[in-house]
């Protein structure tokens, strides 16, 4: 037994504190392999649309263009002054509705913090930091913006059965309509052998006509509340109007086919600009003509003296420009609404 004893013990001892058996490395050669790629995410992140503006009506009366020609008097008076410094573009916005190309814009209409761009088949609303709010197809025969709630209405001053030729301006409830050989002021009509081409009412309330008669282009001024007499300007002889005449306080301006020209209260001719604008006119409370033409916004100050306000490459200009109640002229290219701010 005692021997027994020994030979475990001995055994137990080799155990432990002999040399450990040799290790070997498997015949296999290991390679790192890369992590698959990333799949791309099936989420689309959508960038939302800025939330416009609530709207706020203008601060000063008289300040909108709620209308083509800014006013129901069809005058394209503004009731701010011109600016007298270079502006730089604030924003520009897309005309298009939705997928659709954009809309080509005749007018510019402003209230408040609102802004239409009116084409003949659509329109397009925002508000003035360029965030587009609405659109739709043409629904009326005319629009406005309401002046109470900034939203797009029908503007119910032309009776939709009118024929298109005929041109109408109201003036404190009394409306004045010229078609043909007829100028119709409230129950009163003056006709004869003449072509009544547009009207515009100055601030006196004098409904100024561009009358053609024959080859003579002529302007005349007519007293709407009175039957006082009519005053007759010569514009000149094969000359073609294009919209109405543009009434400041001291200057009559008139686009013709080849250009516009500038004339006193008395007819006397003040100054011209060649070449018919590819966007249009407006007149401001400083009377100066402010014109759209090319790539160019000029204002025109009574002697001639032109100052560039704004100009932009690569576009071209077709609506008149129009200047809100904060300042912001706003004019429309062939593709963009633009704001410009002084």
């Amino acid at each position: 037994m005692r021997t027994l004893l020994v030979f475990l013990a001995l055994l137990g001892a080799l155990g432990c504190g002999g040399p450990k058996p040799a290790t070997h490395n498997p015949a296999v050669k290991e390679t790192k392999i890369a992590p698959p790629p990333e799949q791309p995410s099936s989420v689309v992140t959508v960038k939302e649309e800025p939330k416009s503006d609530p709207y706020q009506a203008s601060a000063e009366k008289g300040t909108d263009s709620p209308v083509p020609y800014v006013r129901d008097e069809r005058s394209s008076r503004l009731e701010m002054a011109a600016p007298k410094t270079r502006g730089r573009e604030a924003w520009r916005a897309p005309l298009a509705l939705g997928d659709a190309p954009a809309l080509h814009a005749a007018f510019v209409l402003a209230a408040g913090n609102r802004a239409v761009a009116v084409g003949t088949e659509a329109w397009v609303l925002f508000d003035t930091k360029g965030v587009r709010i609405a659109g739709h197809e043409m629904e009326a025969p005319a629009i406005r913006i309401d002046r109470a709630s900034g939203a797009v209405v029908a503007d119910d001053t032309r009776a939709p059965d009118l024929p298109a030729d005929a041109k109408i301006a109201a003036h404190e409830g009394l409306v004045v309509l010229v078609k043909n050989g007829s100028v119709n002021i409230g129950e009163r009509a003056i006709e004869g052998k003449f072509e009544a081409l547009d009207v515009a009412i100055d601030e006196k309330g004098i409904a100024n006509v561009l009358v053609k008669q024959g080859s003579d282009l002529a302007l005349w001024t007519v007293p709407i509340a009175s039957n006082a007499a009519i005053g007759r300007y010569k514009l000149g002889k094969g000359r073609r109007s294009v919209g109405p005449p543009i009434l400041g306080k001291t200057t009559r301006v008139v686009v013709l086919d080849n250009g516009v020209v500038a004339y006193s209260l008395e007819g006397k001719k003040l100054w011209d600009h060649k070449g018919l604008p590819t966007g249009g006119v407006a007149i401001t409370s400083d009377d100066y003509a402010l014109i759209a033409d090319g790539n160019k916004i000029l204002a025109v100050d009574r002697k001639g003296k032109k100052i560039e306000l704004w100009s932009a490459p690569d576009l071209t200009l077709v609506t008149p420009p129009v200047i809100n109640g904060d300042g912001l002229l706003l004019v429309a290219s062939g593709a963009f609404l633009h704001g410009i701010a002084f």
